[in-house]
């Protein structure tokens, strides 16, 4: 057997595999699409639109704009059409999708714990349009997508009650668990648990001051 033979042979044998899993599949995204339309990356749009991870936040691989991004989870999906109905020149459709080929998988995901969350491919075609537009509270959307963040470690970002952990560095320069419970909601967006890091500071002195010990 030739060399081109071999790969069509071996892409027959990864499009089975990938079959066989009986995966459904949804994109949360720009509104008006209609079963039978192929949703394209936006280098193949021409640019001029932000493709990001299905988990924003996450890991430590940037959105590629070569590729469109699908997931297994509806509610994840959803998150990503609400975020899109949040913007003021459009609303956030959820659709129900599926790969053309077989799509890679997301590279925030490639070695987790979550192996079948989150693809990428260039194209993806439209089977039905589920919400139009999506509607959640944003504790919902956060949480959608913060139950899968993790820090560098492998660790979780939030425990399963939606309360920020935080990471083993900032746990061992004093701030810990049971004082992230007491600064943030569950299911604070990480961004926002950024910008409270003066906040959190300040918590902490005051801890110190009414005599509890400094970390060494």
């Amino acid at each position: 057997m030739g060399a081109a033979a071999r790969a069509k042979a071996e892409r027959r044998a990864q499009k089975a595999a990938f079959e066989a899993l009986n995966l459904t599949f949804w994109h949360g995204g720009a509104p008006g699409y209609s079963p039978g339309d192929e949703i394209l990356s936006p280098a193949r749009l021409g640019g001029g639109s932000v493709n990001v991870p299905m988990v924003p936040g996450y890991g430590q691989h940037p959105g590629r704009e070569d590729r469109v991004y699908l997931t297994t989870d509806r509610q994840l999906a959803r998150a990503y059409g609400w975020r899109g109905a949040r913007r003021p020149e459009g609303t956030g459709w959820l659709y129900r999708v599926e790969p053309v080929g077989v799509p890679e998988v997301d590279a925030d995901y490639a070695s987790g714990a979550h192996p079948h969350l989150s693809f990428q491919c260039a194209v993806i075609t439209v089977i039905a349009v589920e919400e139009s537009p999506v509607v959640m509270t944003k504790i919902d959307a956060t949480a959608a997508a913060a139950r899968y963040m993790t820090w560098n470690d492998g660790r979780p970002m939030y425990d399963p009650q939606g309360y920020f952990i935080p990471s083993v560095e900032t746990q061992a320069s004093g701030l810990t668990r049971v004082d992230a419970r007491q600064l943030w909601a569950p299911w604070t967006p990480y961004a926002e648990v950024v910008r409270d890091t003066g906040r959190a500071q300040g918590y902490l002195e005051q801890q110190y001051r009414a005599g509890r010990p400094r970390p060494r």
